[in-house]
């Protein structure tokens, strides 16, 4: 159980047992952590919890730990893992993949920045991404896979497995009179066009595997 308030702090309380019996339980502070510089307004976790039968409840990763979601007057939304002390005796996965910890007194936990409501925009057919912030954007493009080794080189050399990535080919501040509030890219990836509450900007992209030239339209 996770509860938090005006000092900003986020407590994690543990059931453990206080006698040899079964029946003997007693709710413990386990841990306390401030990751947040105001109050903390609200609390969330993934997977949610639910009162349903076991029986009923859906399948999910038994090695993937929980993830806590916090939020506040600080305007940050922060996600820590947020797995048992017992985690520690299995092998357990940190998805935030911060730290080899993934207990909540141990992991690092991870800020969320500041985003608008469609920060995140995608050109399927030139494999580009569009990421907005407050007053700038950048654009991401996901790597190809590489063509599957042939059965005899696969012999000869260990070859590693395709783990994906991609590049940043774009970084850009503007000139904005309030935060960016919508933005788009068209799926031929020739056109980005982003706005604030008085403005919208046209860029033309000229696109190449290696480089993005954005040009004013």
């Amino acid at each position: 159980m996770f509860s938090s308030g005006v000092d900003q702090k986020t407590v994690q309380f543990s059931l453990v047992k206080t006698k040899n019996t079964t029946t003997d339980l007693q709710w413990v502070q386990a841990h306390s952590r401030r990751m947040h510089s105001h109050d903390v307004r609200a609390l969330s976790s993934w997977p949610p919890y639910t009162p349903l039968p076991s029986n009923y409840k859906r399948t999910l990763f038994s090695e993937i730990v929980p993830i806590l979601v916090s939020g506040g007057l600080d305007m940050s939304v922060v996600l820590s893992p947020a797995g048992l002390s017992e985690s520690t005796l299995k092998k357990s996965i940190n998805p935030l993949s911060t730290s080899v910890q993934s207990t909540f007194g141990d992991a690092y936990h991870r800020r969320l920045p500041y985003t608008s409501g469609s920060a995140i925009r995608i050109s399927r057919n030139r494999r580009l991404v569009l990421c907005l912030r407050e007053n700038g954007l950048s654009v991401w493009r996901i790597l190809k896979k590489p063509q599957e080794e042939t059965a005899d080189n696969a012999q000869e050399y260990d070859v590693e497995p395709w783990k994906g990535g991609w590049e940043k080919v774009l970084e850009m501040d503007l000139t904005v009179v309030s935060n960016l509030i919508a933005g788009d890219i068209s799926e031929d990836g020739r056109w980005l066009t982003v706005s604030d509450m008085y403005e919208v900007k046209l860029f033309l992209l000229h696109t190449d595997v290696c480089s993005v030239s954005l040009f004013s339209a």
